[in-house]
């Protein structure tokens, strides 16, 4: 029973409980990653103590991964919605601060442990962790426990019962947001065209403009069987076979520009210089047996 009060076993105990908990699902309700903690409160019952590194390092990749996730589109949103999101967050916030000291006083209860029940109530780690930091007390944490799972749940409820009191399709909601995201942030693709435009023969990629006319990055240039990452001031010939890189939409003006889409392929120039060079370090006699044909 005391290898699992280990500290670093039962951190991996906690994770792997947790997400195997978080993955029930009881009438469309499930508790996700956020069955971790509730995990952690069990273990932390029995004694188990974690030391501050770990806590550290917990937190900075909670941080990380919010701000991965939330950044592709973090920036469009704010253009788009910034005032209200703002208003709504600042209401929020401010709502729960005002209720928060009204009871701490009311109640009695001390500030160390308000503290934590704001932050818990609203779910906030990074808002633990502050409180903890200021007041310099992990009495903050009990509070922060008491409330977290209320707050979890109060979400939970609130979007269930949010659905079907504004009569909310959660499934046409998604596609519509997946289509504006579509729409603001197009996929990027590849592919290859041959140069056909006598307008362009023996002209350099800066001197066409290829970049500012159409949107769109050449990212490969064969030319005479050979592959390389041009520049602007690679110059195109008659039948060179170029990977554009954009939208579809952008694709479609470097075609009008260029010549017609090929399927022919573009070897990696990395897979050849690759070959040559163990091709170089291979004995002299050796150098004429079949691995030749490996590099042209």
């Amino acid at each position: 029973m005391e290898v699992f009060l280990n500290p670093y076993v039962a951190f991996f105990l906690i994770i792997a409980i947790g997400i195997a908990i978080g993955n029930i699902s009881i009438k469309g309700i499930s508790l996700d990653s956020s069955a971790v903690i509730f995990v952690a409160f069990v273990f932390g019952h029995f004694g188990v103590k974690m030391p501050n590194i770990v806590q550290k390092i917990g937190l900075i990749f909670f941080i990380y991964s919010v701000g991965i996730q939330a950044g592709p589109g973090f920036f469009e949103s704010f253009k788009k919605h910034g005032v209200s999101l703002i208003t709504l967050a600042a209401i929020t916030i401010i709502t729960a601060a005002i209720l928060t000291v009204t009871f701490s006083m009311g109640l009695g209860i001390p500030i160390d442990i308000a503290v934590g029940l704001f932050t818990g109530a609203l779910t906030s780690t990074p808002g633990l962790a502050a409180a903890i930091e200021s007041t310099h007390s992990t009495v903050s944490s009990i509070g922060y426990g008491l409330a977290y799972p209320f707050g979890v749940l109060g979400v939970i409820l609130f979007i269930k019962i949010a659905n079907k009191l504004f009569n909310i399709d959660i499934q046409k909601e998604e596609i519509d947001y997946m289509n504006e995201i579509s729409s603001d942030f197009p996929k990027i693709i590849n592919r290859n065209f041959v140069i056909e435009n006598p307008n362009i023969f023996n002209k350099s990629i800066g001197e066409l403009k290829i970049r500012s006319m159409t949107k769109t990055n050449i990212s490969r240039v064969m030319q005479d069987g050979n592959t390389f990452t041009p520049n602007s001031s690679t110059i195109l010939h008659k039948g060179n076979v170029i990977k554009a890189v954009g939208t579809e939409e952008d694709l479609q003006k470097i075609k009008l520009l260029i010549g017609n889409e090929t399927d022919e392929k573009i070897p990696d120039e990395n897979v050849k210089t690759a070959a040559r060079v163990g091709l170089n370090s291979v004995p002299e006699p050796w150098r004429s047996l079949p691995w030749r044909f490996l590099v042209r």
